[in-house]
């Protein structure tokens, strides 16, 4: 696909990462309640149930960069797509009679993208 990527294929790990930020808030979020569930109370059952506290939270920024990291995956296929030479694009711009009386001079090589925007090269 070119330098900056096929936006379809962009999109696979976005959505991944995001599935993948919602199971790790899932799963610390059961680990913390059955750690606080316990019938234990001593001293160090306090102690263990802070310490749950304190990895849950920091799952949880964990899981909100992962989710940035998507955010910035998907804004970046975005505009992948409304890049004049990219696949979404080039059914649109330039027109296709442009296209094709580009592609159809004799001297010029036969492409899909209109020739100096081209990021394909």
């Amino acid at each position: 696909m070119g330098l900056y990527g096929d936006p379809d294929e962009l999109d696979r790990p976005a959505a991944r990462l995001r599935e993948n930020a919602a199971r790790i808030r899932d799963e610390a979020a059961t680990h913390e309640a059955r750690g606080h569930a316990t019938a234990w109370v001593p001293d160090g059952a306090v102690a263990y149930r802070e310490r749950l506290s304190r990895d849950r939270a920091e799952v949880e920024r964990q899981a909100v960069e992962i989710g940035h990291a998507a955010a910035l995956l998907g804004e970046h296929a975005a505009s992948v797509r409304q890049m004049p030479c990219s696949p979404a694009a080039a059914t649109t711009w330039p027109s296709p009679s442009a296209r094709s009386r580009w592609n159809a001079t004799p001297s010029r090589p036969t492409r899909t993208c209109w020739p100096r925007r081209c990021c394909h090269r």
